[in-house]
């Protein structure tokens, strides 16, 4: 057992999957990759902001990340807020907003996608785990579910 989740173990294999089938195909200095996290495939559950979640990612070795385009899509439960909204995260275990980190999701209302202003504040490093974190809101009864799409940027390094 490694400890993942089945989640996170079949999120591993596609990515992995991807990455042969670029490395077979052409040696590239850059690429664009959208990862999904959602009900879609095999997965039954949507991500879930009211109990917060954080996913672990293996970046390509050889490149680093850049942090393009961060979405809410197919949101099924609306979300709330009183001063700090839900957001999302892409960083370390030690500093969860390392890469990046989206604007409050506010009051996204439900089948309303939801693209929140990104904020770059670092390259993930190429070759190492990098987190994805749903932060809930302050609200007392934090709420939102729905599918994340997070875009990255691969350079060389």
């Amino acid at each position: 057992m490694t400890g993942k989740t089945q989640h996170e173990e079949l999120l591993l294999e596609d990515l992995q999957t991807i990455r042969l089938n670029i490395e077979a195909n052409v040696i590239r200095e850059s690429f664009i990759e959208t990862l999904t996290f959602n009900a879609l495939g095999t997965i039954s559950t949507f991500e879930d902001w009211g109990e917060g979640w954080t996913d672990v990612i293996a970046a390509p070795t050889g490149f680093k990340g850049q942090v393009m385009d961060i979405s809410v899509h197919n949101i099924t439960e609306t979300f709330n807020l009183v001063a700090a909204g839900a957001i999302v995260e892409i960083g370390t275990a030690a500093d969860p907003d390392a890469y990046a980190v989206s604007a409050t999701l506010g009051a996204a209302a439900a089948a309303t996608p939801a693209s929140p202003v990104v904020t770059f504040t670092g390259y993930i490093p190429g070759g190492e785990d990098f987190l994805v974190t749903g932060t809930p809101s302050d609200h007392g009864t934090p709420a939102g579910r729905g599918t994340l799409s997070l875009t990255i940027a691969w350079i060389k390094e």
